[in-house]
């Protein structure tokens, strides 16, 4: 294992690869393949990627050491105890604590605000060349104080954001509205068409973050993935629509399927509104999919599933039909799924 290597071209081979490939084989203790992932996203702004460059250099050299020694690869083969001392003469958690990540990943909040502020400025400028005769020279100008191309936007704090938010005419639907992060839904949207993933089957699926904890806490917080499948194999199932339910902090690998019947009252209540909050997501448009909880409660009560959980909402939520389907299919059809009209849009009365 080599670093630094030149290619014909006379670039470094390590920036055409992966650097988590520098590590070869060895892995920290339970180390999963998201890690990697980070790790190439986040490596250079926590300062790890000399880190790792260190590691493999310190480990190859051991490694290469032992071989000229012994005579033989196997001896030092997989070099797992190469890397594992370069790793004891200098230990990670001594290069990143708390702090430096606290601060790395409020930095990270601010840019990404930066660069939608930016986005939206972009599009108030697309939307003032459209429709001349709007807007201030004063606006003209701060609008040429954007970065070069390529270069990410830094927008410290949320003013600016907001600003250029609220006076911001979004292109093809509308401007997007400064939202504080506290009010944010938390629920995404998950789908795949039929074999997509899996073989014979079609789903659409929600992952909501909340700090309501209906299995137990291990943390302050926990997300669902709640899952209605399509599954026309009659083998595997007798009926065409299945659901799943998964508390990710406790069962981050999905073993233990919550919606198994049958249900504790708790679980019954939860699914009612992640039931509803996937009906609305997969059907919606404009403002509603940035807050699914806006079509059932159109009076802004409820911005989050912590709220909706509140037991004076049972009745509104089990009483929505729950999303089915009545064909599997390769493709988008919307004879195939039988949803809740009014959580649809279908329809703007709700069923008795």
């Amino acid at each position: 294992m080599t670093t630094g290597s030149a290619t014909p071209d006379g670039h470094n081979a390590d920036a055409a690869q992966p650097l988590t490939h520098l590590l070869g084989g060895w892995r920290p203790e339970g180390w999963s393949w998201q890690h990697d992932l980070w790790i190439e996203e986040h490596a250079a702004g926590l300062g790890l990627e000399s880190w790792i460059r260190d590691i493999s250099t310190a480990a190859s050299a051991a490694f290469n050491t032992s071989v000229e020694a012994s005579g033989s690869v196997d001896a030092a083969r997989p070099g797992q105890k190469a890397m594992l001392a370069a790793l004891e003469g200098r230990p990670l958690s001594v290069l990143v604590d708390g702090s430096r990540l606290t601060w790395y990943a409020e930095e990270r909040v601010r840019v990404a605000l930066g660069e939608a502020a930016a986005q939206m400025e972009a599009r108030r400028q697309v939307a003032l060349q459209v429709t001349p005769g709007t807007g201030s020279a004063t606006e003209d100008a701060d609008a040429g104080e954007q970065p070069a191309g390529g270069q990410r936007h830094v927008l410290l704090g949320t003013d600016a954001a907001s600003a250029a938010a609220a006076g911001g005419a979004g292109a093809g639907g509308g401007p997007v509205p400064a939202t504080r992060l506290e009010r944010w839904s938390n629920v995404a949207l998950i789908e795949a068409w039929l074999d997509g993933v899996f073989k014979g089957k079609f789903y659409k699926a929600i992952r909501a973050c909340t700090t309501h904890q209906a299995f137990g806490a291990n943390s302050p917080w926990t997300c669902y993935k709640y899952t209605v499948l399509c599954n026309s194999v009659k083998k595997q199932t007798p009926v065409l629509t299945n659901v799943e339910l998964y508390d990710l902090g406790q069962d981050p690998a999905e073993v233990r399927d919550r919606s198994r019947l049958p249900l504790a009252p708790a679980t019954k209540k939860l699914i009612d509104r992640l039931d509803a909050l996937l009906t609305v997501l997969a059907y919606c448009r404009g403002d509603t999919c940035r807050n699914p909880f806006s079509r059932i409660h159109p009076d802004g009560s409820v911005l989050d599933l912590a709220t909706a959980m509140d037991q004076k909402y049972d009745s509104v939520y089990a009483g929505f039909q729950k999303l089915q389907y009545t064909q599997c299919g390769i493709y988008y059809k919307l004879q195939n799924e039988s949803p809740d009209p009014f959580l649809a849009g279908r329809t703007d009365q709700r069923s008795p």
